[in-house]
């Protein structure tokens, strides 16, 4: 089996509802480009559109088969999670984003498509409360969620309910950047997702780790995408601050290198030398592929890389599909 973790895909159902009632979940369509709808979800607005593909099951199948992957875990679009919501009306939102995808999946094959929910992660509770329901009722098989919530970091202990139910339901969780921190130096050369996405996420990991939640929830099963962003390759850079640095050990007592192999990592880096030093680094088990489709960060051939990297056959076989089968407990 070989699957693609790190897929993005919003319901057709979602934009009808938005131009239909939008104002009910704190969401509405704030422009057209090109025909396609800009949707801004509470005080976080976006200004790109639906990338092409972004909404579409049957041309997402095409292309899977041209990149030979036979499974993708859906994940929604993190541009529209809809953290700055009020909780009532967060919920409502990630409710109707999880009510539609799993509707839009009744009838396909089920080897083809898995689906990983969104959460009201505003409420930790509401968010634990979105999870059982996403996974107990609709059959969802992963959370995904933003590095940041509205510019929160992930160690914010109103949270452990919803680490305390993940871990509970043996639910992944994929973290994913989006809402990144500016600043006007990453304003040109598309640096906001080259550099600030991989940065966001080398904050949520430190965050979770110096925060203490690896060591309060052992048993989390987390997926950090884009190779694990900055994280694996600065986290000497971490060890060594909390060696020296008197702010770094409020919560955590072994080094930061030690929570390496804590995390799961998608292979989308680009580079062969790069995932084969995360290889070294985390172990073969920890990494499974990803592509970012439908985005145009996208590899043409997302398996491409691990083949560059020089793995063995057995090797490929477990990155490409044998290792998310397990952590997402897939059939």
């Amino acid at each position: 089996m070989i699957v693609d973790v790190h897929a993005h895909y919003v319901s057709p159902r979602v934009v009808a509802t938005v131009q239909r009632e939008g104002e009910r979940y704190g969401a509405r369509v704030a422009a057209m480009q090109d025909g396609a709808p800009v949707i801004e979800v509470g005080s976080q607005p976006t200004h790109r559109t639906l990338a092409a593909g972004l909404d579409d099951l049957e041309q997402r199948q095409r292309v899977m088969a041209d990149q030979g992957v036979e499974r993708q875990i859906l994940s929604p679009w993190l541009d529209m999670t809809g953290y700055s919501l009020p909780t009532e009306q967060g919920t409502l939102w990630s409710q109707l984003l999880n009510d539609s995808v799993a509707g839009d999946l009744v009838g396909l094959p089920p080897e083809r498509f898995t689906a990983s929910a969104t959460v009201p992660l505003q409420d930790g509770r509401a968010a634990a409360a979105e999870l059982q329901r996403a996974v107990g009722t609709l059959g969802y098989r992963g959370i995904t969620i933003n590095t940041n919530i509205a510019g929160g970091n992930l160690d914010h202990r109103g949270l452990d309910p919803f680490w305390a139910a993940a871990q509970e339901a043996r639910t992944p969780i994929i973290i994913h950047p989006a809402f990144v921190v500016q600043s006007p130096r990453l304003a040109e050369y598309y640096f906001t997702n080259l550099l600030g996405n991989p940065f966001d996420t080398a904050i949520a990991a430190a965050s979770l780790i110096f925060g203490g939640v690896c060591d309060r929830f052992p048993d989390l099963k987390v997926v950090l995408v884009h190779g694990g962003g900055h994280f694996p390759y600065q986290c000497g850079r971490l060890m060594h601050g909390w060696r020296v640095r008197p702010e770094t050990p409020k919560y955590l007592t072994r080094p930061p290198t030690d929570y390496l192999k804590w995390f799961y990592y998608d292979t989308i880096l680009y580079y062969g030398p790069a995932l084969r030093f995360l290889a070294e680094a985390v172990g073969v088990e920890r990494l499974m592929l990803g592509s970012d489709y439908p985005f145009d960060m996208c590899p043409e051939d997302p398996k491409g890389i691990v083949v560059d990297a020089g793995f063995a056959q057995p090797e490929c076989d477990r990155i490409w599909g044998d290792n998310c089968a397990a952590v997402f407990q897939l059939k």
